[in-house]
C-alpha cells in the first residue's frame, strides 16, 4: 500500500529552481545511475524547499512511490521522523528504541515497494557516523533495490560522504526567480515603476530566498514600501542587523526553527566553534574586514600549513567563503559578515576580536617599498574597514597600523 509521509504542506510560493528538480530526475528516475543524492548549500539557500518539492513531483508522477521524511538535525528528531514513519507504515512498535530498526526492517523487505526517502538537515557527520557514546544514524537508513534517498546538508564535506559524487549543489537563485519569489510574497505587490529599487533590494539580499522571505514578512507586518526597506538595510551596519535578526512565522520550515536569516547561520557558527576553533577564528578576523576580495595572504597564519587549509576548507564546505578562480582571494556574502558580527557580539567577543584583528593586521601589512604596491592596494579596503571600528578606536594597535599604511 502507497504511503506518503511528509512534515509540511506543498509550498505554493515555491518558485524556479528547474535545472537542480531536473538533475534530481535524472539521476534518480531517468538514468537511475545512482540511489543516493545529497542536495548541498549554504543555509537558507533552499534546500528543504527543493526536496519538499521533488518529493511532491514524485507523488504526482510517480504513484508507485512512497514517500517519508525524517530530520537528521539531532537524535531525538530523528527518533521522531522515525516515529512518523511507523505511524503511516502501521508498525506499533514496544519501545522507542525499537522503531528506528523496525521502520529499517519494514523498508528494507522484498514487499515494501518503490519509495523515496528523505533525510533532512544532514548536517553534523559526527551525529550521523555515530562515536562511543552514540550510535551511527546511517545505521539505521533503510537500503533497498526499490528504494532512493535523498540528503539536505549544509556541509560539502557530509554530501560527499553520504552520495559520493552525486551531488546536487544549491547555488543562488536567478533575478527573475527572486522577483517572482518576492512576488508571491508581498502581500501588496510592487508597482511596476519600483522595478530598480526591487532589484536594488535583491542585490543587497544577495539573491537569498530566506532573506527575501523575511524580508517580505518584515514589509507585510510593517506595512512599508520596498525602498524603505532597502534604506534600513543600506542605512548601517545596526540597522541592517536588526531586521536581519526579526524572526518570522514560516508555514513551510520546522516550529521553533530559527526563521531569522542571522540565526540561522549563527547556529552553524556555533557548531563549527565546537569542531574546528581555527575556523571559527578565521570567521572572527574576517567579521572585522571587507567581505568581498579577501587575500589568502591576509588571513592569520597557523602551523602546520595544512591546518590553515583546512579550516578555510571549513568554512568553504558551508559555503560562507567562496574561492575566486585566481585561488589567491575570497569572497563572503554580505549577510554572512553581518551575521558573523552578531554572533562575535552575542558571545561577548567584540573588543577582543577587533584588537587582536587589528594587532595581525599592523603585523602583515607590508613595508612602504614600492614592489608592496599590489599588496597595499588589496590590503587597504580591509584596513579601511576596521579603521572605523568603535572598539579599536585610541588603541596602540590601531596607531601603529595608521603609521604603516601613512607611509605607503
Amino acid at each position: 500500500m502507497r504511503t506518503f509521509c511528509l512534515p509540511f504542506l506543498r509550498n505554493r510560493q515555491f518558485v524556479g529552481r528547474s535545472a537542480e528538480l531536473n538533475t534530481l530526475k535524472q539521476k534518480l528516475l531517468v538514468k537511475k545511475d545512482c540511489q543516493k543524492v545529497a542536495i548541498s548549500g549554504l543555509g537558507g539557500i533552499g534546500k528543504t524547499q527543493v526536496a519538499l518539492q521533488f518529493a511532491y513531483s514524485i507523488e504526482q508522477e510517480h504513484p508507485e512511490f512512497s514517500v517519508f521524511w525524517v530530520q537528521a538535525m539531532s537524535i531525538e528528531t530523528f527518533e521522531r521522523g522515525c516515529m512518523e514513519m511507523a505511524t503511516a507504515l502501521g508498525i506499533r512498535p514496544e519501545s522507542k528504541d525499537d522503531v528506528k530498526k523496525l521502520v529499517q526492517q519494514q523498508l528494507c523487505g522484498k514487499n515494501s515497494g518503490k519509495w523515496l526517502l528523505i533525510v533532512d538537515n544532514a548536517d553534523d557527520l559526527d551525529l550521523l557516523r555515530g562515536s562511543e557514546q552514540t550510535e551511527s544514524l546511517l545505521t539505521f537508513l533503510p537500503e533497498s533495490e526499490d528504494g532512493l534517498t535523498i540528503f539536505t546538508t549544509r556541509h560539502g564535506e557530509v554530501a560527499q560522504h553520504l552520495a559520493g559524487s552525486d551531488v546536487v549543489e544549491i547555488g543562488r537563485m536567478t533575478t527573475r526567480e527572486t522577483i517572482d519569489l518576492l512576488d508571491k510574497s508581498l502581500v501588496r505587490k510592487s508597482p511596476p515603476h519600483d522595478e530598480k529599487v526591487v532589484m536594488d533590494l535583491l542585490t543587497e539580499l544577495e539573491y537569498l530566498p530566506l532573506a527575501i522571505t523575511q524580508e517580505a514578512a518584515y514589509i507585510n507586518t510593517n506595512k512599508i514600501p520596498i525602498s524603505e526597506y532597502l534604506l534600513l538595510l543600506k542605512n548601517t551596519d545596526e540597522d541592517a542587523t536588526i531586521i536581519l535578526s526579526r524572526n518570522f512565522a514560516d508555514k513551510t520550515r520546522y516550529p521553533n526553527s530559527a526563521n531569522a536569516v542571522a540565526k540561522t547561520w549563527t547556529i552553524t557558527f556555533n557548531k563549527i566553534l565546537e569542531c574546528d576553533k581555527l575556523a571559527a577564528d578565521l570567521l572572527a578576523f574576517i567579521s572585522c574586514i571587507e567581505w568581498r576580495a579577501i587575500p589568502y595572504s591576509i588571513l592569520p597564519t597557523a602551523r602546520p600549513q595544512a591546518r590553515l587549509i583546512e579550516a578555510i576548507g571549513t568554512l568553504c564546505a558551508y559555503s560562507f567563503l567562496e574561492r575566486r578562480d585566481d585561488g589567491e582571494k575570497f569572497d563572503m556574502h554580505r549577510l554572512v559578515h553581518l551575521a558573523t558580527g552578531i554572533w562575535i557580539s552575542q558571545n561577548g567577543r567584540a573588543v577582543a576580536t577587533s584588537v587582536a584583528a587589528i594587532k595581525h593586521l599592523s603585523e602583515v601589512f607590508p613595508s612602504h617599498h614600492y614592489q608592496n604596491r599590489e599588496t597595499w592596494r588589496d590590503y587597504l579596503p580591509h584596513v579601511a574597514r576596521i579603521h572605523k571600528n568603535e572598539q579599536c578606536q585610541g588603541t596602540e594597535e590601531k596607531s601603529e597600523l595608521c603609521l604603516k599604511v601613512g607611509r605607503c
